[in-house]
């Protein structure tokens, strides 16, 4: 082995150190990249440039290294700006939405406003009591519609005849109600008990006659839906009666019925409904009652949108509220009339049980006596009565009821003829169970209230009956 076949071997040994030292560094740079080193490598072992080739694909190498890290520096400097520009634009974003948020809560959105209907009061001009004259209008009505359609509707009414005219001059609620009647309008009339509300449903009986129409005139129940078929058919004539126990005349052009048949037959789709052209409700208060008003409310929804209505009632606290449900409901105008005055004078008397004498406590004008009212107490007192009343009271309530005691029977038939002798009469007596109702009957037939002559003529007619 010669000198320089050593040299040769320590240059080879030296380049294959310098070589595995590049290889290892580009394996932790990439393995496509250290195999190209082993194979440049391996291929200049078998010479003495073996080193010179080393280097220069070292030298390579570190060449294509260099734009790959500012490649990839230039990569991290894009996402870092991107990443700062995200949150810029994610701070700006959420600025922007508080700034909206704190303008939502400064102005928060304003509910919308459903249209209600509306009412105006109107002036009264009719002579007579004082009364107070409401217009109720569904929403899509104004007043200065209905006010130049009212105006036209009020030139035709002067210039035809009424339909119905009366012996004695209609109070100014009677004549406010029959001018909205021949206007076409929905009215509710509330008066007291004997006012006269009758005489504005009459005329709206006459108003349908007159337009050969049909009217239904309802009631709340079967005795007194047959004292206005009787009252009617002595008016019109032509007046049928539907109750649950009797059909008569049901093709008439006015028909009387209960509450609860007309709305039987709206429930089966009749076909007198169709015909219909006004309805009158009589002690439309019922409504109010917990367990039958459900009845009006059903009947009135049901009855159709062309029908108009007249509502008699007594004084009720909101009239206009339900006047306004009316036309909301059917889009129509409905007028409401009321009136506080009472025609015939209320008063409140006392009898004190086995005393003398009746004891006024509270006047027509509603002023409460006290001095009479101590009266009655004295003579409650005086016979007794107190005591009694109490002890028959709490025996009642310990039987459950009972009918109706001697004594008590005794001051009613006292009570009654003193009244009948001072001409208060005709009188109601109120009984709240059936056997003493009866037991007042028995007691109050032995009174005869004819005198000699009505009681021959009452013989005579019986006789030749």
């Amino acid at each position: 082995v010669s000198m320089d076949g050593l040299r040769g071997g320590d240059d080879l040994f030296a380049a294959f150190n310098e070589t595995n030292l590049s290889s290892s560094n580009s394996k932790k740079r990439g393995n496509k990249s250290g195999i190209r080193e082993q194979s440049s490598s391996s291929l200049g072992v078998q010479e003495n440039g073996t080193r010179k080739r080393g280097l220069d694909s070292d030298q390579r190498l570190n060449e294509q290294e260099i734009p790959m890290k500012v490649q990839k520096k230039n990569e991290t400097d894009e996402s870092e700006s991107e990443s700062e520009s995200s949150l810029e634009s994610g701070e700006e974003d959420s600025e922007e939405n508080g700034v909206e948020k704190e303008e939502e809560q400064e102005h928060p959105e304003e509910p919308v406003e459903r249209l209600r209907p509306h009412s105006f009061r109107v002036r009264v001009e009719s002579a007579g009591t004082f009364c107070s004259h409401d217009v109720s209008l569904p929403a899509s009505i104004s007043r200065e519609e209905y006010e130049a359609a009212s105006e036209i509707s009020l030139q035709k009414v002067k210039s035809r005849p009424p339909a119905k005219t009366y012996k004695f001059t209609l109070d100014a609620f009677q004549q406010e109600s029959v001018t909205a009647l021949e206007k076409g309008d929905s009215v509710l009339v509330a008066a007291h008990t004997s006012a006269g509300k009758t005489a504005i449903a009459e005329y709206a009986i006459a108003m349908s006659f007159r337009e050969k129409q049909r009217v239904i005139y309802t009631s709340p129940i079967k005795a007194l839906s047959n004292q206005k078929f009787r009252e009617l058919q002595e008016e019109f004539g032509d007046v049928g009666l539907m109750t649950g126990d009797v059909t008569l005349n049901p093709k008439a052009n006015c028909l009387v019925m209960t509450t609860e048949i007309l709305r039987s037959m709206l429930y089966r789709g009749s076909e007198l409904v169709r015909e219909i052209a006004w309805v009158i409700f009589d002690e439309v208060h019922y409504m109010r009652d917990r367990e039958r008003g459900v009845v009006w409310e059903e009947t009135i929804i049901l009855v159709p949108e062309n029908v108009r209505f007249v509502f008699l009632s007594a004084t009720i606290p909101n009239a206009r509220e339900f006047a306004e449900w009316i036309s909301q409901l059917k889009k129509q105008p409905c007028h409401t009339i009321y009136t506080d005055t009472r025609p015939v004078p209320l008063q409140h008397y006392l009898i004190a049980k086995g005393g003398s004498g009746l004891h006024l406590v509270v006047d027509e004008k509603g002023t409460f006596r006290q001095n009479s009212f101590e009266k009655a107490l004295a003579d409650l007192s005086a016979a007794g009565g107190l005591q009694n009343a109490v002890r028959a009271g709490n025996d009642k309530r310990a039987r459950g009821g009972g009918g109706a005691r001697n004594g008590v029977a005794a001051d009613c038939y006292r009570l009654v003829r003193m009244m009948v002798e001072k001409g208060y009469d005709p009188v109601i007596v109120f009984a709240f169970s059936r056997k003493e109702t009866e037991a007042y009957a028995s007691m109050l037939s032995k009174i005869s209230f004819n005198s000699s002559e009505e009681s021959s003529l009452v013989d005579e007619v019986f006789k030749n009956a």
